[in-house]
């Protein structure tokens, strides 16, 4: 049985954050879902500690005696996705990164712990804190380790992460003339 590991993050920041709404259910990814994508600077040497050692204790957890080979792991490297795409994945350059989920509504807070409850006070690209669960899976032939939500604090905005790179750079200022 696999046992879930906690983690409480220092700041970092967030991206595509459906944590008051579930993602639809005609997306292609975690459609009816609560989800978000969790970005820790490569600098913050704590927080990259703590997820690192959430992810080994679930897997000890599941595997004690032979961990098997091939497992989804889910703190990705964020300078790898944006050598992929300097424009798309700016914001991920000098991060690792990793997304979370659950099926439930996760609480969300603001910095003195009043709940949010307007999905419009919640940003791509706003600092937080985020607590998770790290639990291995043994499914379909799919290992690995996930990661799920339990609650995020809005610390503040930051600046907005959308991927796909800056609207500047792809259009010009318009003249305002009648068509």
């Amino acid at each position: 049985m696999a046992i879930a590991v906690k983690v409480v993050t220092n700041e970092v920041i967030i991206a595509h954050p459906y944590f008051l709404t579930p993602r639809p259910e005609s997306a292609e990814i975690d459609p009816g879902k609560f989800t978000g994508m969790v970005i820790a600077k490569k600098s913050d040497k704590e927080t990259i500690a703590k997820l690192k050692a959430a992810v080994d204790s679930a897997i000890k957890n599941q595997w004690p005696d032979k961990v098997p080979g091939g497992l989804s792991m889910p703190i990705k490297d964020g300078d790898a996705k944006f050598a992929e795409d300097e424009k798309k994945f700016a914001h991920l350059q000098g991060t690792v990164y990793l997304n979370a989920k659950t099926t439930t509504k996760p609480k969300v807070f603001d910095a003195k712990v009043e709940e949010i409850l307007d999905s419009t006070e919640v940003s791509s690209g706003d600092r937080a804190k985020v607590s998770l669960n790290f639990k291995a899976f043994d499914k379909a032939g799919n290992k690995g380790v996930g990661v799920y939500l339990n609650a995020i604090q809005i610390l503040g905005k930051g600046p907005v992460v959308i991927g796909g790179g800056n609207p500047k750079d792809d259009f010009a200022a318009v003249n305002d003339e009648v068509f």
